[in-house]
């Protein structure tokens, strides 16, 4: 082994730093690793690519981290040798400690030729900061790159060591962790809190917003007029935009949608006669458990839930979610299922014969990550779904992401990017939503609430809005005595009609066709 000891820099970047063009390779394979906390959350594996829980950092699925040891056990040294695919000229090895830094006591390169070059030794030693970006700089090697050696020794430094990712770069700035941001997201004021009328000291969380942007539909958890009581899980609450743009005081809907178990809304289609309701019901009324059901509007109000099939639905997690499409024929559920990557995933159930739903696909690597992904909500347009996930980097423990369907697979998607500042805070953030003019987003926060999550919304820019889609708005009347009728209204796509919708029509209620 060639032993060769650099005067080296090590410069700390532990706060927010934004996109700028750097020549760095992240490692693309693990090669050898002495152990990893389990196969997939925290394994070896996810100290690939770039970070992902910087500059945040803290403890994180998404970074590797060495087995747990036994009550009688000691820790042993750790080792992780990461490859890169392209070998390359170095001026900096940059290291993603993202929880209880400290803990690296030797960085080695390995070149094309096998001889191996150390670069970095030192103690283990506690760092103030709760996580770092450790950049070991060297004079621009006269060799390439081909993988690179990180030692560790676990258990001198307090706390799970843990590394998010590790690059190799050219580069004489500093490497730094970057958050991948929507481009231009420049929000249009600042979130704006509905106000006592919706929110509570107690939690709620946003369900759905009509299509026309002016009823709400809310789920506030433990609330004395909960159908169970404050010792109910949650009910489903809705409020109303009155003209001046207030909202009036909230609703309990109560039966048949409410009862002792935990309710919720998690879409309603864009005629706003039905909803997707996250949870099953028996004959009786009573809570059925875990699953999907629809509700009608009716003259009398909503109808008993009808519970919906999926084929091998398999749903492990106690917190699950749901998104029905615009044309609904296509439900987004978050769950933790046998093969999840890490936590819940995002995955689709696509509507097949008598009404049965199939079998969920994963909607892949690009969306899913060992983190959580929850609160899915697809857009009118079909294509752009925003989502919340502690699984990319971002500005505290859950933030709000956009995404764009690329085709028909359901599983291509383009990278997901952060919706800033604007909607995200150091706090948690989910349950993002829309009405079909993508004007304003609805979306669940703790920071600056009433009491524990509250509603907020906030105006969206033109680069963050879904694409755009029709309105189509109308009352169906008598052509002899002009007065209204109870009607169903069927329409398809012209030329190809792949769009097949049915709508039923109340009396001196709307119609809204997306």
């Amino acid at each position: 082994m060639k032993i060769v000891f650099f005067v080296f820099l090590c410069v700390f970047s532990v706060l927010p730093q934004f996109a700028q063009s750097q020549q760095v390779q992240w490692a693309t394979k693990v090669l050898k690793y002495s152990s990893q906390y389990s196969s997939s959350k925290s394994a070896a594996k996810q100290a690939l690519g770039k970070p992902n829980s910087l500059p945040i950092g803290g403890d994180s699925p998404m970074a590797w981290a060495v087995e747990q040891i036994g009550e009688n056990e000691s820790w042993v040294e750790a080792t992780l040798k990461l490859g890169y695919s392209i070998p390359m000229k170095i001026r900096q090895v940059a290291i993603a400690e993202n929880c209880s830094p400290g803990a690296i006591t030797r960085v080695i390169l390995t070149d094309t030729d096998g001889d191996e070059h150390v670069i970095y030794t030192a103690e283990p030693k506690k760092i103030n900061d709760k996580a770092r970006m450790l950049n070991l700089f060297v004079p621009l090697t006269d060799y390439k790159v081909e993988s690179l050696t990180l030692i560790l020794q676990p258990g001198k430094v307090s706390g799970w060591n843990e590394i998010d990712a590790v690059g190799i770069s050219d580069l004489e700035d500093s490497v730094k962790a970057t958050i991948k941001l929507a481009p231009a997201v420049t929000y249009i004021g600042v979130p704006e809190n509905l106000g006592s009328s919706v929110n509570s000291t107690f939690s709620e969380a946003i369900d759905a917003i009509a299509p026309d942007g002016k009823t709400l539909f809310f789920s506030r958890v433990n609330h004395p007029e909960n159908v169970g009581g404050v010792n109910s899980g949650r009910d489903v609450w809705y409020s109303t935009m009155r003209p001046d743009s207030t909202w009036t005081p909230a609703m309990n809907i109560g039966a048949p949608i409410n009862n002792e178990g935990n309710n919720y809304v998690n879409s309603i289609s864009p005629d706003g006669n039905k909803m997707l309701l996250g949870n099953l019901y028996k004959e009786d009324g009573t809570s059925g458990g875990r699953g999907l059901s629809m509700t009608y509007k009716t003259q009398n109000g909503w109808s008993k839930p009808e519970n919906l099939k999926i084929r091998n639905l398999v749903s492990k997690s106690n917190h699950a979610e749901y998104a029905l499409s615009p044309d609904g024929k296509t439900i987004l559920l978050s769950i933790e299922a046998d093969e999840t990557y890490g936590f819940n995933d995002l995955y689709a159930t696509f509507l097949i014969e008598n009404g049965e739903w199939s079998e969920p696909i994963n909607l892949g690597e690009n969306v899913n990550t060992a983190g959580n992904e929850n609160g899915p909500f697809l857009a009118a347009d079909g294509v752009t779904l925003y989502y919340s996930t502690n699984g990319l980097s971002g500005y505290g423990s859950n933030d709000v992401f956009i995404t764009r369907r690329l085709d028909d697979t359901w599983t291509k998607w383009s990278e997901p990017e952060n919706l800033g500042p604007g909607v995200n805070t150091a706090k948690f953030d989910a349950g993002y939503s829309l009405a079909a003019s993508g004007s304003f987003a609805y979306f669940t926060s703790t920071a600056n609430s009433l009491g524990e999550d509250d509603i907020f919304r906030i105006a969206l820019p033109k680069e963050s809005k879904p694409q755009p889609v029709k309105l189509v708005k109308g009352k169906v009347f008598d052509a002899k005595t002009n007065l209204p009728l109870e009607s169903t209204i069927t329409y398809i796509a012209i030329p190809d009609s792949s769009l097949f919708q049915r709508l039923y029509y109340f009396k001196n209620s709307p119609v809204n066709i997306l």
